[in-house]
């Protein structure tokens, strides 16, 4: 069976260009991109381009599609609604609060958040605000047809220190006072790591745990140190078998091998047949010879044949065969990826997924970075 694509989640439906390019945390001029017919943009300079996170508050109207429709609320009371939100916002008000009072989005409760992404990859309107937004700016009310938005630039990364305590028990809630106590009394938290954290890979390092990077769904932890001010400590949280006290601090402040990665390259072979949309290379073969040819050059590649070698003569994406099928730096958050190429974030670098059906055509890809 060949896998097809994944239905599009109605988020990434709502948020995602069509076209763009992706850049982020700095102002350095983007990469020149190409385009793919599978995904669109390409970015495909040394290292991954940088990345932004965007949050949002949907105030839905009478004219929203779906289940988020509004019966009753003119698109006029839409913008009056936003406005007074953004003017609470302004005045110091809970972001999480006013998202779940009146936010559209099924993320709703954890604020919205579009996660990490490069330039490119939102709507045009919603891109340009947070590529040239300060950090903990919020916009002006932003109308589309999906109703009324507004947003606000937030922070990408969040350090976290741990203390892990086993149990979730009377004698763990104890020690959780006991470290409390401890910290009043002027003790830090990575010395307490030290004495009272049962992970083994983390208390020896002062409690220290992750790099978070915001995505559009977070766990529970790395959701409650992304929404814990710099420095505080939260928890403790339960696993159901352990207690996690955690303290949010300066990226700077950990390991740099502990950050999240996000990124991957990946180099393709597309295969079109006689019924490819626009885009592709015209070809007579039929679905059926696309993917007999696809399996007869999975095995020369695994009888010693470069990749690159083979997408220069036989692939069918435009600028694939020129760019010998190198399809850049791609984004776990990116929309639109086929599930074969999300599946390459789990497998080390060199590995090579089996023939797939992409929609557009049958393919195969190579985790190269």
């Amino acid at each position: 069976m060949y896998s097809v694509l994944r239905n599009l989640l109605f988020l990434s439906a709502l948020l995602s260009a069509p076209v763009g390019q992706e850049g982020g945390e700095s102002t350095e001029t983007p990469e020149p991109r190409a385009e793919s017919a599978l995904i669109g943009p390409l970015y495909l300079g040394e290292s991954p381009p940088p990345t932004r996170t965007l949050a949002l508050i949907w105030i839905a109207d009478e004219n929203s599609e779906g289940n988020s429709r509004v019966e009753g609320r003119s698109r006029e009371q839409a913008l009056e609604l936003a406005t007074q939100i953004r003017k609470q916002l302004r005045e110091g008000a809970d972001w999480y609060e006013l998202s779940i009072a009146h936010s559209a989005l099924r993320n709703r409760r954890s604020g919205g958040v579009r996660g990490t992404v490069p330039e490119g990859m939102l709507l045009p309107e919603f891109d340009a605000f947070l590529f040239s937004a300060e950090l903990g700016t919020i916009s002006e009310p932003v109308e589309n047809d999906k109703g009324v938005f507004i947003m606000k630039r937030v922070d990408s990364r969040a350090g976290c220190r741990v203390i892990v305590l086993r149990g979730a028990d009377e004698e763990a809630t104890r020690m959780v006072s006991e470290i409390r106590a401890h910290m009043r009394q002027g003790r830090s938290f990575a010395d307490l790591a030290k004495e009272y954290s049962s992970h083994p890979g983390s208390s020896g390092r002062g409690g220290q745990w992750a790099i978070y990077e915001r995505g559009a769904v977070d766990s529970h932890l790395k959701l409650a140190v992304f929404q814990t001010e710099m420095g505080k400590v939260g928890g403790p949280i339960s696993s159901g078998k352990d207690l996690y006290l955690y303290q949010r601090v300066p990226v700077e402040e950990l390991d740099p091998e502990l950050a999240e990665s996000n990124w991957i390259r990946v180099r393709s072979l597309l295969l079109a047949f006689d019924n490819a949309p626009e885009g592709l290379r015209p070809n007579p073969r039929s679905a059926d010879e696309a993917v007999v040819l696809g399996h007869e050059l999975l095995a020369k590649l695994e009888e010693g044949a470069d990749m690159a070698a083979l997408a220069a003569e036989y692939h069918d994406d435009y600028s694939g065969p020129e760019r010998f099928g190198d399809m850049g730096w791609l984004h776990k958050s990116r929309p639109k990826l086929p599930q074969a190429i999300r599946q390459l974030w789990l497998v080390e670098p060199g590995t090579v997924t089996d023939i797939v059906d992409v929609k557009i055509g049958f393919g195969f890809f190579k985790r190269e970075q």
